[in-house]
This record gives structure tokens, sequence and C-alpha cells, in this order.
């Protein structure tokens, strides 16, 4: 990815945003509460709702989230 993205980003030709903040964390980080599991097919499953994001326009978008194991116990 980084052989692929990043020649873009730093031409400019394209934009990279985060989306962090949530209704009941704000922008802190610790208490975030989106989800993030791994899908079993090298990609990964998101469930949460973001509040603000840097920008609409990016072509990549860095998600704050809590890793969870497939048991449901957090990792961080």
């Amino acid at each position: 990815m980084r052989d692929e993205l990043l020649p873009q980003l730093a031409a400019g030709r394209m934009l990279a945003s985060f989306a962090l903040s949530e209704p009941g964390a704000g922008s802190n980080v610790g208490g975030i509460a989106t989800q993030a599991r791994p899908d079993g097919r090298g990609g990964w499953r998101l469930r949460g709702l973001k509040r603000w994001n840097s920008s609409l326009w990016a072509g990549v978008v860095s998600v704050f989230a809590r890793l969870v194991e497939d048991r449901g116990r957090s990792r961080g």
C-alpha cells in the first residue's frame, strides 16, 4: 500500500483524512466505541458511528477503532 498510495499523497494527487470523533467520546481516543474485527479474508469489519471526518474528498481514510478478537474481547 505504501508504494501505491504514498507517491500520490506526496505529489498532492490524492488527499488523506482521518475519522476519530464519536458522539460519546468526542476526540478522546481512549473513549472511542467503534470496533474493528478481522473479516477472515484479510480485511476488517467496522462497526460504529463517527461524528466528523477531516475531509470529504479524501482517497484514503484512517479510521480510529478498537480491535476486537473473535470472542468479543477488546485488544485495544
